[in-house]
């Protein structure tokens, strides 16, 4: 009776690509999403982003964005930081759209 787990792995060759895709769907594909959409949304090579530049744009929130675009680009205009908080939020409208 205790050898039916063991049983069933060896005679049935589909027990184990059934939990390897369980493992993936439930522990991997997640992460992996949220990795993708991270690197979608970011903004021209000399500028750095974060993700919390993000997610004060998708907020909304212009004053805490230019905020947080200045100290970790300082040497950028309030102007540029602005843009590119138009140009986030379109990009995540479109994704929406």
């Amino acid at each position: 009776m205790l050898d039916f787990g063991r049983d069933i792995v060896q005679n049935s060759p589909w027990v184990i690509p059934i939990v390897l895709v369980a493992v993936w769907y439930f522990f991997l594909k997640p992460r992996i999403d949220s990795w993708y959409d991270e690197k979608r949304a970011i903004l021209p090579p000399p500028k750095k982003a974060t993700r919390k530049l993000k997610k004060l744009a998708i907020a909304g929130e212009l004053k805490s964005f230019v905020k947080e675009y200045r100290r970790l680009n300082p040497n950028l205009s309030i102007r540029e930081a602005r843009a590119d908080y138009n140009y986030l939020r379109g990009d995540l409208e479109d994704e929406e759209g």
